[in-house]
């Protein structure tokens, strides 16, 4: 089960004028920057039917992975089924917090990180060049991982989690798969950026 934020934690309406402002200045001084080469390279993306596939798969497979096991768990949640004794479980927990349940309550303000992040990651996926595979799949994936929670937070007002992994008593937050595909894409980009450091390290020493 989740616990309540801390008052000193939670989002305060108060808040929100700053947020909205915030965001709002990002959004401007992304068009007024990138306005004709964002629309052009935006249909390019969408045009590109392998990266934009597997984001669309990623999420449908997000959606009906949850689906399925609100249904198997009988909609309730706190119900279990053990997969691996003492390590493994299948736990329904409806999530009003971050990923992993972090900071829990605070629904309307992740709705609106969420969108900002998709949109900064379509724009970035519109400038990074064709050859760079590896930072494309990554975004691809925590966007669609993005996208998924987003679904559940607009349309349910929570995220579904459904993975328990523990080691006996110890539990990590419970998760789902959306989770898991934004840091497996997060991990995609830290192995990009440890690849281009050897290689520079590399190109560094070869030239001394």
């Amino acid at each position: 089960m989740h616990t309540p934020a801390d008052e000193s934690e939670r989002f305060r309406p108060t808040d929100l004028p700053l947020w909205l402002a915030i965001y709002a200045g990002f959004a401007l001084t992304l068009l007024a920057i990138w306005p004709f080469f964002l629309v052009k390279n935006f249909f390019k993306l969408i045009g590109s039917r392998t990266l934009f596939g597997a984001g669309i798969a990623l999420i449908v497979l997000d959606q009906l992975s949850k689906l399925g096991m609100w249904h198997f768990l009988g909609g309730v949640p706190g119900n279990r089924v053990v997969l691996i004794p003492g390590y493994l479980d299948l736990t329904l927990v409806t999530n009003l917090g971050a990923a992993f349940g972090l900071f829990p309550g605070e629904t309307k303000m992740f709705i609106m990180m969420a969108l900002f992040t998709i949109g900064i990651i379509v724009a970035y996926l519109t400038m990074i060049g064709e050859d760079e595979k590896l930072v494309r799949v990554a975004l691809v994936c925590i966007m669609a991982g993005a996208v998924g929670n987003l679904i559940d937070r607009v349309f349910l007002g929570h995220v579904i989690d459904f993975i328990d992994a523990h080691w006996g008593p110890h539990h990590w937050p419970v998760f789902n798969l959306a989770d898991t595909i934004i840091n497996i894409g997060v991990g995609l980009i830290v192995i990009d950026v440890i690849r281009d450091f050897a290689r520079t390290r590399s190109r560094v020493q070869a030239a001394s």
